[in-house]
């Protein structure tokens, strides 16, 4: 029975039916004579409503035509219904019309159970569907709501006025769907976009990093380098704050410098940038650890004062005298860098002097940065590092330390750089159970190249007129020129290579 806002009103009497005008052998349908936006305000109150257009798949002809006069009596004329009695001749419906909701009954001539409900949703996967069942047929109504209907009705007993407000919630329900799927797809649009942004970005930036490897001096016959250079850098997302630069100083000095940023991606990715271009203005005084550092230090708090919250980074540069076999550094909060004697297996920091540590870059004016020294031994390996490294956390908590390093170190430092780079970044994932680090991580190895005392007197000796027997086309190296030119091929490493 149908009840609309009084007695239910029974629906099992043709004759009945008939003396309200009724026709019983097939309902006449209402058809749309345009798909324009017919919105007006619905008397029921809500949001003003727009023509829906409901397929009735029904073949009791006198329930039909009883839901086609109740919508009407209900003053809804925003529905426009159109009727088939086959699953046959209602699937060719739904390409070919504009259908807003389906209104089904599992039991046709031509389809009977849930299969009904499956063939009109593998057609029609997005449409909302209503089913009408019989008192018999409740059960198999429950599993149809389960697989995806929006609702059901049991026939004989069924309120015009909540199946109008089903098919009411069905429609708000399909809206709502589609500006979710409008919006999702406007966010992977816009993600794609930012994505491809960050990639272009993060190629910039890698195009500016002396990736790979280098040997030093720069101008020394092949296999009579007396310094070697090897880097891995590993951001933990598309943009790093992360970097290192090495600058030739002079003909016999070699200036290398590391940098961490305080966070990862975007944001350190600029101050990242701001600093590169700080390192270009502080040239002049890279034959001088300390100084290098102090002006750095005060271009990062004149260019980044006006920020909402502080903003510094850490950083060590060394410079590597080869003529007078000596090394001379700054540090500016920064991890201290580990050294082994590939001879004795002896390993140790260029830590700190008392009195001598000093803060990052970036937090306050006027500071002065000491440049330490010691003695530079042709069997050194200098290791350069972020503390992404060592503060990679394992599942439990734990924090891989500085002490898990230097054993690292010590136990495999006699491999070549690369296969040293290797297990040191490959023991830190393991411990941390994951493929990739939570934080960026920059390694650079600074090896001395064992050769005859003789030799290098000479070749740091001859170093200065090679350089003026080249030839004109070449320009000359400046004060803390990039020992990278724009130009050579870099090999660089993406995260969880």
């Amino acid at each position: 029975m149908l009840q609309n806002g009084g007695p239910f009103v029974p629906l099992n009497g043709i004759n009945r039916a008939s003396q309200r005008g009724i026709k019983t052998t097939k309902m006449k349908p209402i058809i749309a004579t345009a798909l324009h936006d017919l919105t007006f305000p619905s008397k029921t109150g809500g949001v003003p409503l727009c023509t829906s257009h409901i397929l009735l798949v029904e073949d009791d002809p006198i329930l039909a035509g009883m839901l086609e006069m109740a919508f009407h009596d209900a003053d809804t004329a925003d529905f426009v219904i159109e009727r088939e009695t086959t699953i046959e001749a209602a699937i060719p419906l739904l390409g070919s019309r504009e259908i807003d909701v389906i209104l089904l009954d599992l039991n046709l001539p031509d389809s009977r159970g849930l299969e009904t409900f499956w063939k009109i949703q593998r057609v029609a996967p997005n449409l909302p569907i209503i089913i009408l069942s019989g008192l018999a047929d409740e059960a198999l109504a429950v599993e149809s709501v389960r697989a995806g209907a929006q609702d059901y009705f049991v026939k004989g007993s069924m309120s015009v006025t909540v199946l109008m407000r089903a098919v009411r919630y069905a429609l708000e329900r399909k809206q709502l769907q589609r500006q979710v799927a409008d919006y999702a797809w406007q966010l992977r649009t816009q993600n794609e976009a930012m994505k491809a942004e960050l990639e272009l970005a993060r190629d910039i930036q890698l195009a500016y990093l002396p990736l790979g490897d280098v040997d030093f001096p720069r101008h020394a016959a092949a296999n009579s380098s007396l310094l070697h250079v090897h880097s891995r850098l590993q951001p933990a997302t598309q943009l790093g704050g992360d970097f290192f630069d090495v600058l030739e100083v002079s003909d016999t000095n070699v200036g290398i410098f590391i940098c961490d940023v305080m966070g990862h991606g975007a944001g350190a990715g600029l101050v990242a940038g701001i600093l590169r271009g700080l390192i270009e203005e502080a040239r002049p005084w890279a034959g001088d650890p300390g100084m290098f550092l102090s002006e750095l230090n005060c271009g990062m708090r004149a260019v980044l004062c006006h920020t909402r919250w502080p903003i510094f980074a850490t950083a060590f540069y060394l410079i590597a005298d080869l003529a007078k076999e000596e090394l001379r550094y700054a540090n500016a909060g920064h991890p201290c860098p580990l050294f082994r004697d590939q001879l004795t297996g002896e390993v140790g920091s260029l830590a700190w002097r008392p009195g001598e540590q000093r803060p990052a870059l970036g937090l306050f004016d006027n500071v002065s940065y000491a440049t330490t020294s010691r003695t530079l031994q042709p069997s050194d390996l200098f290791i350069l590092y972020t503390d992404g490294l060592c503060e990679a956390t394992s599942p439990d908590g734990m924090i891989f330390g500085i002490d898990r390093l230097f054993s690292n170190v010590r136990e495999q430092g006699n491999r070549p750089t690369p296969e040293l780079f290797d297990f040191l970044l490959e023991d830190a994932k393991s411990f941390s159970a994951r493929e990739t680090f939570e934080d960026d991580v920059c390694i650079l190895g600074i090896q001395m190249l064992p050769c005859a005392d003789e030799t290098r007197h000479e070749l740091c000796g001859d170093l200065r007129q090679s350089h003026r027997n080249e030839s004109d086309n070449e320009e000359e190296p400046k004060m803390g020129q990039s020992l990278w030119r724009p130009g050579e091929v870099r090999a660089y490493y993406r995260p969880g290579e």
